[in-house]
Parts: structure tokens; sequence; C-alpha cells
């Protein structure tokens, strides 16, 4: 459910209007510093058919910037590959964010840096690739600010120093959820709580810790709160979810919901329906 604030970021971003930032808003390189960011991009090796890459983002000390499910108050990271050439498909992956309560509201995301491995396939495997990235995100403290840069890097397979940072990439790489794993959802219900409604989210298997964290895609009208434990076992537990914006029991029946569970090192993907 995307709030006012969001809405103002992303229309101030997408028009490129930032506040003050150290360097342009718009600008085409390797690599750009801003006041409270830095971002580049990694070439890493090229392997069956493709070049791996990545999307490097560092952040000032107490700044963070968004998952693609941003939470209550903030904006997503906008990607966009189309001025590339000699590439037919480009695909990013998103490691495990963490949450972070602000004034404004719970939010998901990324403090430090982040890795965002990107898998770039060539149309001609021949020849070189020009990847270029036109990218949109914010960066938040006690202010958010939009940020625009426009990158550029050839994959040449010819080129030795290609591939140097293929480390970094794959330690990235460790970190997105993925399918692996024996961790099931066993049930999915709605219930009433309070004024309005929550999901209740029950889990088994191996890997399942205290420290639990469930986060959602879904309805863009639905904003899914903190899992609150509500019954625990050994390798099984049940979580509720508040979700903000239901107004109607039924209304996530039969929507498809994308569940990413992260406890401890356990970091998985379920896609589930809502019966």
């Amino acid at each position: 459910m995307k709030t006012a604030m969001q809405s103002l970021l992303l229309a101030t971003a997408l028009l490129g209007l930032g506040q003050i930032m150290a360097g342009p808003v718009r600008a085409q390189s390797l690599a750009m510093e801003f006041e409270h960011s830095q971002v580049s991009l990694l070439a890493g090796k090229f392997a069956d058919d493709r070049w791996s890459a990545g999307v490097d983002i560092r952040l000032a000390p107490g700044w963070k910037t968004y998952w693609k499910v941003p939470g209550e108050a903030g904006v997503p990271p906008q990607f966009d590959w189309s001025a590339s050439t000699n590439v037919s498909a480009v695909k990013l992956h998103w490691p495990a964010p963490a949450r972070f309560s602000d004034p404004g509201g719970d939010v998901i995301g990324y403090k430090h840096r982040v890795v965002f491995p990107v898998d770039v396939t060539p149309s001609d495997p021949a020849k070189p690739v020009d990847l270029a990235l036109d990218l949109h995100y914010a960066v938040c403290d006690e202010i958010c600010i939009p940020v625009h840069a426009e990158l550029a890097m050839t994959l040449n397979r010819n080129d030795i120093e290609t591939g140097l940072f293929q480390t970094a990439i794959e330690e990235a790489r460790q970190l997105v959820p993925g399918e692996a794993g024996d961790i099931s959802v066993d049930s999915l219900q709605v219930e009433k709580h309070g004024d309005g409604y929550a999901l209740l989210v029950g889990l088994s298997g191996n890997g399942l810790g205290a420290e639990t964290d469930i986060l959602v895609e879904g309805p863009e009208e639905y904003f899914f709160a903190a899992p609150e434990p509500v019954k625990t076992a050994a390798g099984s537990s049940t979580w509720r979810l508040v979700v903000e914006g239901l107004d109607k029991a039924d209304g996530l029946k039969d929507k498809q919901l994308t569940l990413t569970i992260l406890s401890g090192k356990t970091r998985l993907v379920r896609h589930v329906k809502v019966n």
C-alpha cells in the first residue's frame, strides 16, 4: 500500500528533481558518488552463454535504501536496462533485506552496502556487451533523497580485467533467497484482528528460529506488518501478520502471495495462494 511519502518520492525521482547532492543528478559512468551513497556496476565472468554482473550500492552510516517491497514509507529501486546493446535479457536478483522501524513505520531494505547480482544474456555471445543502467533509488535517514544515476560498462571476453568482481557478486548471490530448503507453509488463513484483519501463516521444518521475519509480496493495496509469534513448537510455528488496507475477510481469497522467510541463515521463498 503506497503512502503519500512513497508517492512523493517516486514522482520526484521520476522527474529527476533530487534534493542537494554531491555531484550531478544525472551522469553516465561506471561508478557515481553522491552525498550519502555511491553506486557502481561490477563486471563478473562469462559462463554458460551469459555474463555475471552486479549493481553495488554503498551507503553512508545511518542511511538506507529499499527492497522491492519497501514497507510503509519507502520506494523501491528502479532498474532500466533498455539502453543496453547486444543484450537479449537481464535478470536482477534481490539479496535478503532487513526490516527497520522509522517514524513513518516499518520499512524493508538495506544499510551499509548491497550488491544486486545480475545475469546478462547477450544476443550474440561472441560479441561484447554494452550494458547501460538507468537507475532510480532513494536514500533515507531523517529525510529521504531520490537519486538518479546513469551507469554503463562494456563486457568483453577479450578484456583481461573482466571478472575481477566475480567474488563479490557470488557472495551477494549467497544472500538471495531461493527455493531450496525444507521449510513448508502448512496453513494460510485470514482472521479478524481488532478492527481489521490479519494473515495467519503456519510454518514447519528445520531452520526456523525465534527471530523469524516473513516478507510478503502481494496486492499493492495491502501492507503486511512484521510477523508476531502466535504458537511455537519443535519444528513448527504460527505467525500473525496484520494486514493494513484489508477491510473484508475474503479480500485475499484466491490471491497469490510470495513469502520470503528469513530466520537466522535461512533465506527461502515460497509461492502460496490464500484459500
